[in-house]
């Protein structure tokens, strides 16, 4: 009996060796073979089903049936459906970096979604659709006095909407993947000194939220959104937030939810206190189309990837000029930030890369770009540009060992070390993160000459407006340059310190 072929994307080849054709499906799969075309009766193009993406996975929940209501009033269902974008789409079998997996074929819109169950809200007092519009008025009508008038619940400035858009990200986040992509990472960290967490930005019109796994005496990983504070103690400045815990989740084909057992919201407080820490976007958070598709599946399973991505494929959050391609790069046990990095192949010239940046809490903050700087180079310069504002003179791309820098045992006393890093400072350079230990737990980055972290810029934020870091280098003779986190720092930090 012939096969009827539900699909989206398919490609036609004559398989070498083989008498007859195959037809090839793009799929997150590979060794797969392709179906004997004498087996296909038809084709078929066509989408998920509602009834397979999330908002209908939300709806299916009786404990979840306030938050539904509140999601179908604001009319945010519509903005969970989409799952394929069909800009991605590339032929298959172009040259890739190190003979590796494929260029990116496919990406896909997926969403996450962060949830209180009717129990939660009943906890405050919360029991119809009017208790929850009222909650939501109070929070963001001080937040955004402006807007307090606004009553249509599909209007973006809208409390409600506010409220509820705030609960998604733009992309496919389980309890795996939430703070690393690989729970392999987590061993990389000094726990004692820092909760792994990850940043992403929320639904909700320049807003971000945290998402961290404390390490806890209860034995098991514990997942939480805006928690502050280290483990089960205050952190470093004497605060300590609670944030709310994922305690049960549910996926289907574009989304996963988790309950959560607080109420989150982006109010004054969270922002003003539980968000006031170091915020770290490393290179797969920076933009949702390296979660939602294959490097997501590959970098999980633990498997070395490196990725072309091409000018055609336009990422949300990120652009590139003078580049035929560049690379997103993820190896077991290597030197970068969570083993993950994007990396530049320049034949000499000048090329740029942008990045939009979320909002962030008001404040004034310090921007750096970490990176890895594996040989030296001579002529290449780096140059920044922040929210349009020219950050002072190109810095040179060289061995941080050439402008002063020693490692901390070398250094030895408390004194010495403070003046090499104020040393570092003046050139704008600062050493890697002194938490995070690289080649599965052996070096710490802070540590290793090749982890430095560029300084941008220090600039206020107003909390309500995106920021954008563009990058242009430049170089005679052309080099190979690795991207590895963008870090956001309140400066009162690095002040105290």
């Amino acid at each position: 009996m012939k096969k009827t072929i539900l699909s989206l994307l398919i490609a036609c080849m004559a398989t070498a060796g083989h008498a007859q054709d195959h037809m090839h499906i793009s799929s997150l799969w590979y060794g797969y073979n392709g179906i004997p075309i004498s087996e296909i009766d038809s084709i078929t193009y066509g989408e998920l089903s509602h009834q397979d993406k999330l908002p209908a996975l939300i709806a299916s929940d009786p404990n979840l049936s306030l938050f539904n209501e509140a999601l179908l009033l604001t009319h945010m269902d519509d903005s969970l459906v989409a799952y394929i974008n069909y800009d991605w789409y590339i032929e298959p079998g172009k040259p890739t970096w190190w003979g590796r997996n494929p260029v990116l074929t496919l990406s896909y819109y997926k969403f996450t979604a962060f949830v209180e169950p009717n129990e939660v809200y009943a906890r405050y007092g919360i029991h119809t659709i009017d208790d929850l519009k009222a909650y939501a008025a109070k929070v963001y009508d001080e937040v955004y006095p402006e807007d307090a008038a606004i009553t249509d619940p599909t209007d973006r400035r809208n409390s409600l909407n506010r409220f509820v858009s705030y609960h998604f990200i733009d992309r496919y986040a389980t309890t795996a993947n939430l703070v690393a992509l690989n729970t392999e990472v987590y061993r990389n960290y000094d726990r004692e000194a820092v909760d792994i967490a990850s940043w992403y930005e929320t639904l909700m019109p320049h807003s971000i939220l945290r998402c961290s796994a404390p390490l806890l005496t209860e034995g098991e990983e514990q997942l939480y959104i805006n928690r502050r504070g280290i483990q089960n103690r205050a952190d470093e400045r004497g605060v300590f937030v609670k944030g709310a815990r994922i305690t049960h989740s549910a996926s289907t084909k574009n989304g996963v939810y988790h309950y959560i057992d607080d109420i989150i919201a982006y109010d004054k407080a969270t922002q003003d206190v539980a968000l006031n820490q170091q915020i770290i976007l490393t290179t797969t958070t920076l933009t949702p189309e390296l979660m939602n598709g294959e490097p997501q599946k590959e970098a999980f399973d633990g498997n070395t990837i490196s990725y072309k991505i091409t000018p055609e494929m336009e990422m949300e959050d990120i652009r590139f000029s003078g580049l035929e391609e560049i690379w997103y790069s993820y190896a077991p046990g290597f030197w970068s930030l969570d083993n993950d990095e994007l990396v530049i192949e320049h034949r000499g010239g000048e090329v740029a890369i942008s990045f939009d940046i979320p909002a962030v809490p008001a404040g004034e903050y310090e921007v750096c770009m970490g990176s890895m700087i594996t040989s030296k180079r001579e002529d290449d310069r780096i140059h920044f540009t922040f929210n349009g504002e020219a950050c002072g003179d190109s810095l040179l791309i060289t061995q941080p060992m050439d402008l002063g820098w020693k490692s901390d045992a070398e250094l030895g006393s408390e004194q010495a070390i403070a003046e090499n890093d104020s040393l570092l400072y003046t050139l704008r350079w600062r050493k890697g993160l002194s938490y995070y230990y690289s080649d599965d737990g052996k070096y710490r980055m802070r540590d290793l000459q090749y982890a430095i972290r560029y300084v941008v810029t220090r600039f206020t934020s107003d909390g309500k407006s995106g920021n954008r870091l563009d990058v242009t280098m430049h170089s005679n003779s052309g080099f190979q340059f690795g991207i590895d986190f963008i870090e956001l720092c309140p400066t009162e930090i690095y002040e105290k310190k």
